[in-house]
């Protein structure tokens, strides 16, 4: 059945009285319920706990906001005098930004060039450093080594000035420096003998090793040639050469020759070194 123009229109108000009301009444509730909880736990207990938070919470919520209205009061400050500016003074705060833009920008290259820089400086200083200390523990082994070579020449040199020492005390025994003939020093061993003219720094090898008498047939032909007038002979006999000592002085006394003999301490001691002429 068709509605009639005339009759009135469906009301809502009492539906939204009542939601109204339910709500209150529901708001109402939830404040005597939180008054409640306020007033019923002891302070101590886990709702006072609670609360405790809460209120922590809102007075941190607070602060924020306090924070956040001061921000957006300076902001609205701030727009506000950018809306005051007129389009020149706009224009020139764009290129100040800008040129603080690219000023900023050409720092930050200069620092990434200078840091750029340092790095492959600090590569090399490291370089250097590394190239140092190899030449440093070379230059440490060459001494070391030196020290080793010279504490050997040392003791080389120690053992020749010994070997000196000895032989000139073996020749300053062995030579008569009262007789008026020039002396000649023989040495005998277990490969036969050497003669040396100490005046003239001259030496003659009379050895064979494996045929001393041949060396001595050739030493005592030897002597048919030397003035008895102007030399005398010391024969310096090592331990050695004790086996042919008396052949030797045997023959000097054949050739009338003016002689005498001396015992080496071992056969490592000699009158003279080197080479026979």
């Amino acid at each position: 059945m068709a509605r009639n123009e005339e009759d009135s229109a469906i009301s809502l108000f009492s539906f939204q009285d009542i939601i109204t009301s339910l709500t209150g009444i529901m708001f109402l509730v939830v404040l005597l319920l939180v008054l409640m909880l306020l007033t019923s736990h002891q302070p101590g207990g886990k709702a006072a706990e609670e609360v405790r938070d809460l209120q922590t919470q809102i007075e941190k919520l607070r602060k924020e906001l306090q924070s956040l209205q001061q921000t957006q009061q300076t902001l609205d400050d701030s727009l506000q005098k950018l809306k005051q500016l007129s389009d020149e003074e706009i224009e020139v705060m764009h290129h100040q930004l800008q040129e603080q833009v690219r000023q900023t920008r050409q720092k930050l290259e200069d620092t990434t060039r200078l840091n750029h820089i340092a790095q492959q400086e600090n590569k090399d200083i490291r370089q250097k450093i590394q190239t140092a200390e190899e030449t440093a523990r070379t230059v440490s082994k060459k001494i070391e080594s030196l020290q080793k070579s010279s504490a050997r020449q040392k003791e080389i040199l120690k053992k020749k000035e010994q070997e000196i020492k000895q032989k000139k005390q073996l020749i300053k025994f062995a030579i008569d420096s009262s007789s008026s003939k020039k002396p000649l020093l023989a040495e005998l061993d277990a490969n036969g003998i050497t003669l040396f003219y100490p005046e003239e720094n001259r030496r003659i090898d009379f050895k064979n090793p494996g045929n001393v008498d041949s060396a001595l047939r050739n030493f005592n032909m030897y002597l048919t040639g030397v003035d008895k007038t102007e030399y005398y002979f010391s024969v310096a006999i090592k331990p050695n050469g004790f086996k042919y000592a008396n052949s030797v002085l045997k023959m000097l006394k054949e050739s009338n020759i003016e002689r005498g003999f001396e015992i080496l301490p071992d056969n490592g001691s000699t009158l003279f070194g080197g080479s026979a002429l």
